[in-house]
């Protein structure tokens, strides 16, 4: 009797134990399949996030060109500056067919990137999550330098109606000239380092869709018509 009763001890231990296993299993079951669902979601999320980001650097890079194919032309009209400048101080007041305007620039773009959720971030691979970085941080520096061009084209802007320029005058706007110079130079540069180091780890590339053909012709003539010469002797 007693031993009957030990036996049947035995087993529902035996039982409980199954149940309990079972219950375990399951659960254990449940988690990571909540996980394997949780993985897809960010795989997902961070493939989205990619596709983001890399329209939006294509952008950016497309700008970074347009600044590039400005710089012969920036050069161009800076030579007439300095002419203009030259002449106008010793007397001799050159006729503008119009004005010493810089490039129309179309802005950079980075709020998917300044957007972007840190979790969603981390499911995209240490390596490539440097070169977004490392890629953006050039982009805002040429921002930078976009932004210094076109606040010393506003101040040569100012010289404009000017008769004659007095010797400070005359270096003022030298000096503007020099500055813009040096960073269409800078920005002519930077297109060249984000075409063989920041795009090719991203495959970034110009984009010829329908909408870039189009802008791609807006700049063109921008482009031809910063490189009409605005002096007459």
């Amino acid at each position: 009797m007693e031993i009957h009763h030990k036996h049947g001890a035995i087993g529902n231990w035996r039982e409980f134990l199954k149940e309990y296993g079972i219950i375990v299993l399951g659960v254990l079951t449940a988690l990571a399949g909540e996980q394997a669902v949780e993985a897809v979601h960010h795989h997902y999320e961070a493939k989205e996030l990619r596709e983001a980001l890399d329209q939006e650097l294509t952008w950016d890079f497309e700008r970074e060109k347009d600044s590039a194919d400005f710089q012969p032309c920036v050069e161009q009209r800076l030579d007439e500056v300095v002419r203009w400048a030259d002449a106008l101080a010793a007397g001799h007041r050159l006729k503008l067919n119009g004005w010493f305007n810089g490039p129309t620039h179309l802005i950079n773009r980075t709020s998917v990137w300044r957007s972007a959720a840190g979790g969603t971030l981390d499911q995209i691979g240490l390596d490539k999550r440097v070169a977004y970085a490392l890629f953006y941080d050039h982009v805002e520096v040429n921002d930078g330098y976009r932004q210094q061009a076109d606040q010393l084209w506003s101040d040569l802007a100012e010289f404009e109606p000017a008769r004659t320029l007095s010797p400070e005058q005359r270096l003022h706007v030298l000096h503007d000239a020099r500055e813009i110079r040096s960073l269409y130079r800078k920005l002519a540069l930077n297109y060249d380092i984000a075409r063989t180091q920041f795009a090719p780890p991203l495959g970034i590339t110009i984009e010829h869709s329908p909408n870039q053909v189009r802008l791609g012709k807006v700049i063109d003539k921008a482009r031809e018509r910063l490189c009409q010469p605005v002096l007459t002797e």
